[in-house]
């Protein structure tokens, strides 16, 4: 996005306007607030011993900030005091554009202007505000964050944007962040320890001290300072344990005024430039590596050089003719036409409008070919949808919208297959392929599937609304899956084969399953915030091994956060599996056993019955008794649930839970499944209705039914809620 789209820069009285075309934003999407908070974002190097061209030292920490205010050629960037306290040397600021500016940080110096200090008797706490401004100077326009002007309250949305600090602090690269969450409280007075009042659920880091924290609109509401912790002074304990917290932005303003600084901070609503039909933006002939990614991304766009071709395609306006495609006023008509032509390097430009009719499916990208829309807009507005078979070499025949071959790259576009088994993109023994900012909704299957031995990096896109999977990832594909958003998909992000990608930074939000990680695969997790899926935040299947690092937030799972159901867990001693059999496993469950039922590999685990300890055995005994059994009723009955019951009934005097054949069944020594203890003889009816598991059946009825024996259910009902689930088709 052009850098120069937004208004609003006025600092010590002074006001500058940056001359572009734009319109006034309202209820701006997550991925509008992230292109705002990316342009005006810093990370901070502090204590440089010299300047040079590098901002991060191996093994020292990074902090964050925001361009706050401008006057002429001198900026202010506002961090918390704590990750510039110390004087001496040069505070660097890298800008989203990889400059470096130095600012003097020797005592006194007027560039580093800080608002508060260690209280002496605790030698921790911080009188006055953990708030610092400093100041550079650049004849660059750089946009400057706009300040909020609502009351901040509880539930509020809000956006956190900064460099978090690598685990292994020898590393010298920092890739940016961007995460959502909500208030969760409002501290009124702020705390006298540093002048913090908000309280928010975001995932933050080490690194983020400093980082902006934005509204809905896109608005500068405050300042990032401390991460979740009973110790960190913000409110009660409790809360501290689950929330981080930072400083609202008036604090920032009343300690400048309190200082005499003339700084007038800007209160014009964020705005978003209007930047359409517009091409690609050159590389500069030398251009000089930034020492840090200036954008969410793990990679950063292979821009085209000046000798490489730029192919303009427009579905309303444009003509399939040989003197087409070459400017933005004489576009080809379909994007089938311009790939005929593509070479490797080539750059397709697309207009907005709805890719359909006319286009050839799959649209085949070769080798280097760059798919381009509007990367700020997530390809809002600029939709290609449809889907056509072709043979693959991961999966044999296959409905995709778009195959991308080795080194393309398919950028700020809406990908829609509403086939029932289509699949959006299809990657597959492609080196370095890039899918960023994009929006895939209303696939009937896959957003993207990555097979081969691919090495794609799929960055910043929104899944959303599709019957299967995000990403399904197989066979030796690597890359990496870094800042994407999933949301109402069946399972977000599904890895199998013997693949062994990295998973980062995602934010995985109320789907049916989160990650489901199974077969061989070994994906490494860090940083991703999976919350409120409606029913496991981390599936782990058959054999995989996710390697799965502690800044990680799994919460609010229905079932469970995490489940490992391996392999071993399923076995049927002495009976043979089908890949369409039932079969029962004893598993742990949100600090309990539970019987869990599945058919075949692809689909979802269900609990379904609960146990504790009783006179007559403990939760392990009675889950480890009753399990293998069920296995072996249910394979007698060839792998299949229906016509089996479970039933309460009297044996040898002692009511018992037996699975019975049909509903007139009776149970029998042979068939009972566990003999009721102590208080469970009273009333059978009740202990089989406590057993079961029925929060997740809720709009179906209640399954128990009463007989003239006692109580029924029939397995069937567990049966039919473990059909295949489609995100998983890739598995054996």
């Amino acid at each position: 996005m052009n850098q120069n789209s937004f208004v609003g820069a006025i600092a010590l009285g002074a006001c500058v306007a940056i001359a572009v075309s734009e319109i006034a934003v309202f209820a701006l999407t997550p991925a509008q607030v992230n292109d705002i908070a990316a342009q005006v974002s810093v990370l901070i190097g502090p204590n440089l011993t010299a300047k040079g061209n590098r901002a991060i030292v191996e093994g020292e920490k990074t902090g964050s900030g925001a361009i706050v205010a401008r006057s002429g050629n001198t900026y202010y960037v506002v961090t918390a005091w704590h990750v510039v306290w110390r004087t001496g040397g040069f505070h660097a600021i890298v800008t989203p554009d990889g400059q470096v500016h130095y600012v003097d940080a020797s005592e006194g110096s007027p560039d580093a202007i800080g608002f508060g200090r260690l209280d002496p008797e605790s030698e921790r706490a911080i009188v006055g505000s953990d708030l610092a401004l400093l100041r550079f100077r650049s004849d660059r326009d750089y946009p400057v964050a706009s300040v909020g002007s609502q009351k901040v309250q509880s539930g509020d949305t809000v956006y956190i944007s900064g460099w978090p600090n690598p685990d292994d602090l020898r590393r010298t690269r920092r890739d940016r962040t961007f995460s959502a969450g909500a208030i969760a409280q409002v501290v009124n007075p702020p705390s006298a320890d540093g002048g913090y009042s908000l309280l928010y659920d975001n995932r933050t880091r080490s690194g983020l001290s400093g980082a902006p924290i934005f509204n809905a609109d896109g608005e500068l509401i405050g300042i990032h300072g401390r991460g979740k912790g009973v110790e960190n002074n913000c409110s009660t304990p409790e809360i501290n344990a689950r929330h981080s917290c930072g400083i609202a932005i008036d604090r920032l303003i009343a300690a400048t005024r309190d200082r005499g600084l003339s700084v007038a901070f800007n209160r014009t609503p964020p705005r978003l430039a209007i930047d359409r039909d517009r091409p690609p933006v050159q590389a500069p002939a030398n251009p000089t590596p930034p020492p840090v990614s200036p954008s969410p991304s793990a990679t950063a766009a292979k821009v085209p050089d000046s000798t490489h071709t730029v192919y303009y395609v427009d579905p309303l306006r444009g003509n399939n003719s040989a003197s087409a495609g070459n400017s933005p006023d004489n576009p080809f008509r379909t994007i089938s036409y311009a790939i005929d032509g593509a070479r490797p390097g080539t750059v397709i430009n697309l207009a907005p409008g709805q890719y359909s009719s006319g286009e050839t499916f799959p649209l085949i990208l070769n080798r280097g070919v760059i798919l381009q829309g509007n990367e700020g807009q997530q390809g809002e507005g600029i939709v290609i949808r449809g889907g056509g078979f072709y043979s693959t070499r991961s999966a044999a025949n296959q409905n995709l919208t778009i195959l991308g071959l080795a080194d393309t790259q398919i950028v700020g576009v809406t990908i829609s297959n509403p086939n029932p088994e289509g699949t959006g993109v299809w990657i597959e023994d492609s080196a370095e392929a890039i899918v960023r900012n994009n929006t895939f909704m209303n696939n009937g299957r896959d957003g993207i599937y990555v097979g081969g031995s691919a090495n794609p990096t799929i960055e910043n896109n929104r899944f959303t609304n599709s019957r299967g999977s995000g990403i399904s990832m197989d066979r030796n594909a690597t890359g990496e899956i870094r800042n994407n958003l999933f949301v109402n998909l069946g399972v977000a992000i599904a890895i199998g084969g013997d693949s062994s990608p990295t998973i980062a930074a995602n934010q995985v939000r109320a789907n049916e399953t989160g990650i489901v990680v199974s077969e061989s695969s070994r994906p490494r997790l860090q940083g991703n915030l999976v919350d409120n899926n409606r029913e496991y935040g981390l599936l782990i299947l058959e054999g995989g091994q996710p390697e799965v690092r502690e800044d990680n937030l799994f919460e609010n799972n229905a079932i469970a956060d995490r489940l490992n159901a391996p392999t071993e867990a399923w076995e049927s001693d002495g009976f043979s599996q089908s890949s369409e059999q039932t079969l029962f496993a004893c598993l742990e469950y949100n600090g309990q056993l539970a019987t869990f039922v599945k058919t075949g590999v692809d689909s979802i685990p269900q609990p379904s019955i609960a146990w504790e300890d009783s006179e007559l055995g403990s939760a392990l005994n009675r889950c480890r008794l009753v399990t293998p059994s069920l296995n072996r009723i249910v394979a007698l009955n060839n792998g299949n649930p229906n016509g089996i019951f479970l039933a309460t009934g009297r044996v040898n005097n002692n009511n018992a839970i037996c699975a019975i054949e049909g509903a007139q069944g009776v149970c029998r020594d042979e068939n009972v499944l566990l003999y009721l203890s102590g208080e469970e003889q009273r009333n059978p009816s009740e202990v089989l209705r406590n057993l079961l598991i029925l929060d997740r059946t809720q709009g179906r009825g209640n399954p128990v039914q009463e007989v003239e024996t006692g109580a029924i259910v029939p397995l069937a009902f567990w049966g039919d809620r473990v059909q295949p689930e489609p995100g998983l088709w890739f598995t054996d």
